[in-house]
């Protein structure tokens, strides 16, 4: 068995995953500035999502499974967002990524982490540290010139790549023996990225994990092993509750020191004000422009939401809001399979600190909150019978 996961004989098998892999976690600062390297990264996404269901294709013995009551809960927030797309849009010009690569990307983890756990890990570890090294090393000075991007991208994504990377260097510690310095590597890189990286979301993860970590190292850890689906309902409430004391009442200005939210109160009054005008179906995937003073000056306008909850609104309403809500309390669900402590407070932590993200940024606009769900799908089956 071991000689089958040895890490030095990833074979056909891994060339495949890294070629998958790569491209949606490639880079986007560069691609804010190039077009060619978005191009080139674009058509890479495309051909991996071609390869992923020929893969699923092929084993038609999947295909001939049973769909049980979490598959769909899974795949009803894609599906939903793909018609509700056709019907109120009359097209699928933009989005794309959003719409088909992201639950492409969850049915290839899915499909291949029980038997190819060892290999999947390795190459996300392996990709995470060239990412860190070529941002905080090679093309740190690059982007200096531009205001709030880095090599990775938008620094608003930092805090999602950050808790991602730590999953996944965490989990290889774990499972894996051989790997244990890359791993830490990974975990001190992590961090220093978060911490350096202007945003203050990926900060906020940062500490919130370091907490966590501290309270397991003192066996304080009981509140993290609750149900996971409490969590979530938890985090649903603080996300409405900061979108009603960030927009209706203003009664906090007092003791919070930037009542704005670096101007996602101006974000929030404008999307909702859009959400009043189609509140049930909303306005499809990337339907509808976000403008405030500032756009003004810049030109134009955006779709991101600066809030899972006000995002789901607008991409298709009080239905798409229900159905990712739905998806997210099936996701967590898997955590409470886990029979070790170590690995349940782990995604616990991991997703008590997305949940927080969700409440300041729009997760679903980007491919990391999915790796780390994908992953709890399977995460029982490997980690239990590891020990």
């Amino acid at each position: 068995m071991e000689n089958n996961l040895s890490i030095s004989k990833y074979g056909s098998t891994g060339i495949i995953f890294y070629f998958v892999l790569i491209p949606f976690l490639f880079p986007r600062g560069y691609a804010e500035i190039n077009t060619t390297y978005k191009l080139f990264f674009t058509i890479w996404i495309w051909v991996a999502v071609v390869i992923i269901w020929l893969q699923f294709v092929l084993r038609a013995k999947i295909m001939r499974s049973k769909i049980n009551r979490k598959g769909l809960a899974l795949a009803l927030y894609f599906v939903l967002s793909i018609l509700l797309t056709i019907v109120i849009r009359g097209n699928l010009s933009s989005g794309l990524q959003q719409m088909l690569a992201a639950p492409s990307l969850c049915v290839f983890i899915i499909f291949n982490f029980e038997k190819h756990w060892h290999k999947i890990l390795g190459v996300l570890l392996n990709i995470f540290i060239v990412l860190f090294f070529l941002n905080g090393i090679v093309f740190k000075g690059y982007f200096v010139q531009f205001a709030h991007i880095i090599f990775l991208g938008h620094v608003q994504v930092v805090s999602q790549i950050g808790m991602t990377a730590i999953f996944v260097a965490l989990l290889n510690y774990m499972l894996i023996k051989k790997r244990k310095f890359k791993s830490a590597l990974l975990i001190i890189m992590s961090i220093f990225t978060m911490i350096s990286t202007d945003a203050t979301s990926a900060v906020l993860v940062c500490l919130i994990l370091i907490v966590i970590g501290v309270v397991y190292k003192w066996k304080l850890y009981h509140i993290f092993c609750l149900k996971s689906k409490w969590y979530v309902a938890i985090g649903f409430l603080m996300s409405i509750s900061i979108i009603y004391f960030g927009t209706v009442n203003n009664h906090y200005n007092a003791i919070i020191s930037d009542p704005t939210f670096s101007g996602r109160r101006f974000v929030w009054l404008n999307a909702l004000s859009h959400i009043a005008t189609r509140p049930i179906f909303g306005f499809g995937i990337d339907g509808v422009l976000i403008t405030t003073f500032w756009t003004d000056w810049s030109g134009g306008g955006f779709n991101y939401a600066h809030n899972q909850i006000i995002q789901n609104l607008l991409d298709g309403g009080i239905v798409l809001c229900v159905a990712f809500w739905i998806m997210m309390f099936t996701y967590a669900s898997y955590i409470d399979n886990l029979e070790h402590i170590k690995y349940k407070v782990l995604s616990n932590a991991i997703l008590i600190a997305l949940l927080t993200v969700m409440i300041f940024d729009s997760t679903t606009l980007y491919c990391y909150m999915f790796i780390f769900l994908a992953i709890l799908v399977k995460l029982p089956k490997v980690a239990n019978n590891r020990g």
